[in-house]
């Protein structure tokens, strides 16, 4: 029993744990070159104290976020001086969780630490060509949905004032951005409402939509939405190349303006935006620039209606001009008519006169001084007839013109009383709340600070009773 019990015992075939590592081991070095290229995603990187960088590489199973592999890898300290400023020179991008790379590395097995990676070589180029071409399919991939341009198709407002901005409020750029607005030369005035979100990392794509959400839902009537950050790592603008958020870019009823601060780079939410812009201070100029459009849009229109209306006064005084002297000529021409008319008449009674006179001699001797006194009465009467119609034609004409002169004074006075300098010259004045005007008393709260304008000179006030 005790010969066949020591047969069976399975203590006898066990192995030892370094005897374990040691068949891993040559298993290893039998199975895989001394070193090999390897393409993976950087899941996490931390550098120690004495300068080693310790990463966990990973790789995504296809057509689901879930991981399919993982390797912890180790870059020396001495390997990695140079190997860090050749990776960041050449792509612009830091060592970072999110980045897929593909590294030269050596396979080990330590006993105590297990399998791990010994990293000796990072090609940029890879990483360079990943980035790419995702940036890429994102693009295609819009333009294929057709609507890599619809929010560039919305219309700027003529006068920007209501501006949402999504940015980090500590951000720098941010703050270069209220400088530019609030101290412009021309003191225009802007309502500027900041919609705090995270501008980098994994939650940024995140917290930007929801921003872009709240503005929709706020109801705030906002001009348009400026986008903007300051500098930074390349691997910090990667949110903004996601598919998801330049797709809501787009389809956002409200002009969006990036501001993003990168001289080199074109992100996909610049592409998909109305407006792109380098910096939070471009956009700045850019918003202060359209108002100024503007304002030199109102004096040309104020230039043109003061232009016009000068214009139709003179043009008036010249119709007036006109219409009076051919007025005068017609009266003058009818004068002369009747004039003429009573000569023929005067002739015509003289010749009926002579044949009366020969036909009826002895009635006329009989009748000559009834004649005569008849005939003067008439010529005396048609005379004072003539003369009241002369007299009648002086008095209307004076008239007249008096008449018409006084109603292009009245229209010069009316466009007179038009001109806001002659309002206020009146007592009038306009009172502006944040550069509002103000036409309710009900748009007012206790302790607002009204600008009001007088014909000379402005005061402003506070609202201590309504």
């Amino acid at each position: 029993m005790s010969a066949k019990s020591s047969n069976n015992n399975p203590s006898q075939k066990a192995i030892s744990l370094s005897e374990l590592s040691r068949k891993i081991k040559s298993s290893l070095n039998d199975s895989f070159p001394e070193k090999f290229w390897l393409i993976g995603e950087i899941s996490e990187i931390r550098q120690h104290s004495n300068g080693h960088v310790y990463i966990e590489l990973t790789e995504k199973a296809k057509n689901a976020d879930k991981i399919a592999a993982r390797i912890k890898a180790t870059i020396w300290s001495y390997t990695y001086r140079m190997l860090r400023p050749y990776f960041e020179g050449s792509t612009g991008y830091e060592l970072s969780p999110g980045i897929k790379i593909m590294v030269l590395a050596s396979l080990e097995y330590h006993p105590q630490y297990s399998i791990s990676l010994n990293i000796t070589d990072i090609d940029p180029s890879y990483t360079l060509g990943e980035l790419a071409q995702k940036k890429e399919e994102v693009i295609q991939r819009l333009i294929h949905e057709g609507v890599m341009n619809m929010n560039k198709e919305l219309d700027l407002p003529m006068v920007i004032q209501n501006i949402a901005v999504i940015s980090s409020e500590s951000a720098a750029g941010y703050e270069d951005f209220l400088n530019s607005l609030e101290n412009n030369i021309y003191n225009f005035h802007f309502n500027i409402n900041l919609f705090p979100a995270l501008m980098q990392g994994d939650k940024a794509e995140e917290s930007i939509i929801a921003m872009l959400e709240k503005i929709y839902d706020s109801g705030g009537n906002f001009d348009l939405v400026v986008v903007i950050r300051g500098g930074g790592a390349k691997i910090d603008l990667e949110c903004f190349n996601s598919y998801d958020l330049a797709y809501y870019i787009t389809q956002f009823p409200i002009p969006i303006l990036t501001g993003i601060g990168h001289e080199r780079d074109e992100t996909i939410a610049d592409l998909v935006a109305h407006t792109k812009l380098k910096t939070p201070t471009a956009v700045a100029e850019f918003l202060i620039d359209r108002m100024v459009g503007f304002s030199a849009l109102l004096n040309e229109l104020q230039e043109s209606i003061n232009f016009v209306a000068k214009a139709g006064i003179v043009q008036s005084e010249k119709n007036m001009n006109r219409f009076s002297i051919a007025l005068y000529n017609s009266i003058k021409s009818k004068l002369s008519d009747h004039q003429n008319k009573l000569n023929s008449l005067a002739i015509q009674t003289e010749n009926k006169s002579r044949r009366l006179v020969f036909s009826k001699t002895t009635d006329l001797n009989r009748n000559s001084q009834q004649l005569r006194s008849w005939l003067k009465s008439g010529l005396r009467i048609a005379m004072d007839k003539q003369d009241a119609n002369s007299r009648i034609l002086r008095m209307t004409i004076p008239r007249f013109i008096s008449k018409e002169n006084h109603k292009l004074e009245n229209r010069l006075n009316a466009l007179k009383i038009l001109d806001p300098v002659n309002i206020l010259k009146r007592g009038y004045s306009i009172s502006y709340l944040n550069g509002i005007l103000v036409k309710d008393s009900g748009d007012l709260n206790m302790g607002d600070e009204v600008k009001t304008r007088l014909y000379k000179g402005e005061f402003i006030s506070k609202v201590t009773k309504k």
